[in-house]
């Protein structure tokens, strides 16, 4: 029952983020987001990963962070980066835990500047990352990061002629 609780959290959170990269929004893909986020880390809770439950919460926060502040305080910019360094510090479990790190510190970064596809390609270059350290535990909606994938190319494509930037 437990396992199947965990990859329930995992697969709604996978639809959720696969949607999430279809929608033009920048403010409201950030909220689907946010709530991606809340489910993954409850799933990585419950499989005790938790490089990965600390940055799904950071990866919660920082949207909404940036969103309250227009993204105009370079402070609070860079207290969300060194909170992001240290969680991957203080919760170091070997090398994939540093890839995660860096490819969610890009991924603020990328959120940062509000541009949509800049934020999706990211994300893209992020996917293989989450992939592997989903196969690494064996769970099995390992697959849903594929989609996930998919999803952001086919918006990239979807949208490549658009003046979308």
């Amino acid at each position: 029952m437990y396992n199947i609780i965990a990859e329930s959290c995992s697969a709604i959170a996978s639809v959720a983020l696969v949607l999430s990269f279809q929608i033009k929004n920048t403010r409201k893909m950030f909220v689907i987001q946010c709530l991606a986020n809340l489910l993954f880390c409850v799933n990585y809770l419950m499989f005790f990963e938790y490089t990965a439950a600390a940055l799904m919460v950071l990866g919660m926060f920082s949207p909404i962070i940036l969103v309250a502040t227009k993204g105009d305080n370079k402070y609070i910019k860079y207290g969300i980066m060194l909170v992001y360094l240290l969680v991957g510090i203080f919760t170091y479990n070997g090398i994939l835990s540093i890839l995660l790190t860096v490819a969610q510190l890009a991924g603020i970064l990328a959120q940062w500047t509000y541009k949509p596809r800049l934020i999706r390609w990211v994300r893209l270059c992020a996917s293989p990352l989450w992939l592997a350290k989903n196969i690494s535990v064996g769970w099995f909606i390992t697959g849903a990061e594929l989609f996930t994938f998919i999803s952001i190319l086919i918006f990239l494509i979807r949208t490549r002629k658009e003046k979308y930037d």
